[in-house]
């Protein structure tokens, strides 16, 4: 687990490295989420996990961050 944990924090990281500051903690927190809800349904590639966290980025800067996944 702590690989995959590894990997989560450097690809929350990588993809918030765009935003002022590195993101906000609300931003930081939905992405987080969606990549450990990923990791558990077995998705903990460092590619697969990159997926997951510029969709859920994209997701939240479209207002989207309340909706069902």
């Amino acid at each position: 687990m702590d690989r995959i944990q590894a990997r989560m924090e450097r690809v929350l990281d990588e993809t918030c490295r765009t935003l002022p500051y590195g993101g906000d903690h609300e931003v930081r927190a939905f992405i987080a989420r969606k990549l450990a809800d990923s990791a558990l349904i077995g998705h903990s590639l460092l590619g697969e996990l990159g997926i997951v966290a510029r969709k859920a980025l994209a997701d939240y800067q479209q207002g989207r961050q309340f909706e069902p996944t």
